[in-house]
């Protein structure tokens, strides 16, 4: 029992940890008229550099994009996120990575996602691109409400948990690896989320599973953290502007996965030397 404590108390300390640790995004703003449902556009600014994207697009028209690159904007499994104001034009995936059974697939770090992208000539997207593409996804109908976090729940049942080799009941380090990569913590993902829609196309973009962005978060005096957005399935606070900035890039739980980018429109030729 003294173990499942300190396991509880140590699940407990990191989620303090992560909620510390949450910039507080600037808020663009809202369409015009919009209700209290709409999601306002999030910037970090301090670590977004838009002249890196290229001149942004001069409309978001689909029409426009077929007549100006003689082909569509994206792939079929990906949708466009598109704002001309705010100079982002991208091919985002319509849906998380899934295991076998199309659930949507925890267990990722950002260095494995972002292999698989690069296996599907495809990239992370940037915080900047993520924010734009979830602004308006809402949120409620994605989440599993009144649920009790995971870990927690697991503990409380008290039963065997066991991950390979790894008590999960014992307290002991071994369990940040193996027990919270244990994927049988999202069974509530088999649940249809037929409304967890963005009007873009975008599945799923907040409050299923968090979802690692290429953008580094400066740490002084110690190595670069990753950042993952969204929350997840039983964090009641998730949101397009939940930020989780408390890990390095090669950590990896049940509540974290990914999708992939892509660039919409072609990037300027290099000037020859």
């Amino acid at each position: 029992m003294r173990g499942a404590v300190a396991v509880g108390a140590m699940i407990v300390a990191t989620a303090a940890a992560l909620a510390q640790s949450s910039p507080n995004p600037q808020v663009r703003r809202c369409p015009p008229g919009a209700g209290p449902e709409c999601l306002s556009v999030a910037d970090n600014t301090n670590r977004i550099d838009l002249t890196r994207r290229g001149p942004p697009p001069t409309t978001c028209s689909a029409a426009e994009f077929r007549r100006r690159f003689r082909r569509a904007p994206c792939p079929g499994d990906m949708a466009w996120v598109c704002d001309a104001e705010l100079g982002v034009s991208v091919c985002v995936d319509r849906s998380l990575r899934a295991d076998p059974q199309g659930r949507p697939l925890g267990g990722q770090s950002r260095e494995t996602c972002a292999a698989w992208c690069a296996t599907r000539a495809r990239r992370l997207p940037t915080n900047h691109e993520y924010l734009v593409g979830c602004a308006d996804t809402p949120v409620r109908a994605c989440l599993q409400p009144g649920l009790n976090h995971p870990v927690l729940a697991r503990l409380a049942e008290r039963r065997p948990w066991q991950v390979g080799d790894t008590d999960c009941r014992s307290g002991d380090e071994a369990w940040r690896r193996a027990c919270m990569n244990d994927l049988s913590l999202n069974d509530r993902l088999a649940t249809r989320r037929p409304h967890c829609v963005a009007s873009n196309g975008l599945r799923d973009m907040a409050g299923v599973l968090g979802q690692w962005v290429a953008d580094d978060v400066p740490r002084p005096g110690r190595s670069s953290a990753g950042q993952f957005n969204g929350g997840f399935w039983a964090q009641p606070a998730s949101s397009c502007a939940y930020t989780t900035v408390a890990h390095p890039p090669d950590w990896s739980d049940y509540s974290i996965g990914c999708r992939c980018a892509q660039d919409a429109e072609p990037r300027p030729a290099s000037p020859r030397r």
